[in-house]
C-alpha cells in the first residue's frame, strides 16, 4: 500500500488547506501522483454547503479531477461533485488505499474534531488513522495556551508513534512569553512528543487584498483602486470610527468597513497593533451617490460597491478568507517559508516526500 499522510486540525482557519497543498506540491516533484481525499465536507447539518467544495477545487486543479475525492457528507446536505459515499470503516480503508496505491501515496484531510468523534460521522477518525497506520500532521488554531497543550498531549496520547508534527498556527501578537515558554518546555522533556512549530499570526495569510475582494465577490471599485495591494484582516460595522469626511457614511444602509493592520511596532515593551481603515465595501442594489465618492476620495480610502445583501456579502467574503484558491499560491509560499524556519519541521518535510520511502508497505 502507497503511505498516507493524514492532516487533523483544531478548527477553522488552522491552515490545513496549504499544508496539504505544500505536501502535494512536493509529491509532485520527486515524479508521485498523490490522491487527495476530504474526510467531511466544510458544512455542518443544517448549514448551506458550497455548490462545490473550495479544497476539492483546488485539488483537483493540482492534481487532476479524478484525484481529488470527498469521502462522506454531513446528514441532511446533498452529495456534492466528487464526492464518495461510506458508512463503514472499511469502506473508508478501501478507498484511501485505492488512492495511496495507484499513485504512490495519499494526502487525507480529516474534520476539525479529530479527538472528539462526531456522532454525525459514520467512523472514528482516530480509528482510520490507526488502522491506516497514517503518518499524521496536526494543525492547532491558537486559541489559549491551555488548549494548545492539551492538543499536544491528546496527540501524544491517541496518535502515540504515528504524529510527525504539531503545527500551532496563529499565534497572536503578543503572545505572553510565559506562556509560550510552557509549550516550548513540554516540547523539549515531554517524551515522545513530535516536533513543533509555532507559526505567528501573519498579515499575510490572514487576510485579503481589496482587489481579491473584487474578484470574490464581485465588487466595482469606485475611488482608490490605488489601494488595490492593501490587505484587509477584518470586516466592521461600527460608526463611531467614522470621522472627518467619512461622517457622511454613518447613515449608509449596507455600509462595510474594510480594516487593514499597520506595520507591527517592535520597539521593546510596545506590543499594541494598530489599524486603520483601508476602504468602505457598499452593498445592495442602489448605486452610491457623487457625494459618497467624493468623501471616500479626500479620505484616501478605496471605495467599493457590490450589489449583493450586506449579509450575505459578510459570509461571502467569511467563506473567502478560511477557503484556499490555487491562484493564491503567494500564501502558500509564505506559509511554507514560516514553517521551514523549523529545522526540524524542514526535515520532516523533506523525509515526507523522499522518494525511498514513499510507497512502501
Amino acid at each position: 500500500m502507497g503511505r498516507v499522510f493524514y492532516i487533523g486540525y483544531t478548527g477553522p482557519g488552522s491552515g490545513r488547506s496549504l499544508l496539504a497543498w505544500m505536501l502535494a506540491e512536493s509529491l509532485l516533484a520527486r515524479g508521485f501522483q498523490p490522491g487527495f481525499l476530504k474526510c467531511v465536507p466544510d458544512a455542518e447539518e443544517g448549514q448551506d454547503q458550497p455548490c462545490e467544495d473550495p479544497d476539492l477545487l483546488l485539488f483537483g486543479k493540482l492534481l487532476g479531477q479524478d484525484r481529488a475525492r470527498m469521502l462522506w457528507s454531513s446528514p441532511g446536505i446533498s452529495s456534492t461533485p466528487g464526492e464518495e459515499p461510506i458508512s463503514t470503516l472499511e469502506d473508508a480503508l478501501t478507498k484511501i488505499q485505492e488512492q495511496a496505491q495507484a499513485g504512490g501515496c495519499a494526502v487525507v484531510m480529516g474534520s476539525p474534531r479529530i479527538f472528539s468523534d462526531s456522532l454525525s460521522r459514520p467512523i472514528s477518525e482516530i480509528s482510520l488513522i490507526q488502522r491506516l497506520r497514517a503518518e499524521v500532521f496536526l494543525l492547532d488554531r491558537y486559541e489559549t495556551e491551555a488548549n494548545s497543550i492539551y492538543s499536544m498531549l491528546s496527540v501524544q496520547s491517541l496518535l502515540k508513534g504515528l504524529t510527525r508534527c504539531l503545527i500551532i498556527n496563529r499565534i497572536p501578537f503578543p503572545e505572553p512569553a510565559a506562556q509560550l515558554a510552557r509549550i516550548q518546555k513540554l516540547r523539549v522533556h515531554e517524551r515522545e512528543m513530535p516536533s513543533i512549530a509555532l507559526i505567528p499570526e501573519d498579515r499575510i495569510l490572514s487576510s485579503l487584498s481589496i482587489g481579491e475582494i473584487c474578484r470574490c465577490l464581485p465588487a466595482h471599485v469606485l475611488t482608490g483602486g490605488e489601494r488595490r495591494l492593501s490587505r484587509i484582516s477584518r470586516y466592521s460595522l461600527e460608526t463611531q470610527p467614522l470621522q472627518g469626511p467619512l461622517k457622511i457614511f454613518r447613515h449608509t444602509v449596507g455600509r462595510i468597513l474594510l480594516i487593514e493592520p499597520e506595520d507591527k511596532c517592535t520597539t521593546e515593551g510596545a506590543g499594541e497593533l494598530r489599524e486603520s481603515h483601508a476602504g468602505i465595501l457598499l452593498t445592495g442594489q442602489r448605486s452610491p451617490s457623487p457625494a459618497l465618492i467624493e468623501a471616500a476620495r479626500e479620505a484616501g480610502i478605496a471605495l467599493l460597491h457590490c450589489p449583493q445583501d450586506r449579509f450575505a456579502v459578510l459570509d461571502r467574503l467569511q467563506q473567502t478568507l478560511v477557503s484556499v484558491r490555487l491562484e493564491e499560491r503567494y500564501k502558500k509560499e509564505r506559509f511554507q517559508e514560516l514553517i521551514l524556519r523549523d529545522l526540524g519541521i524542514a526535515h520532516i518535510l523533506a523525509c515526507s516526500c523522499a522518494k525511498d520511502s514513499v510507497g512502501g508497505g
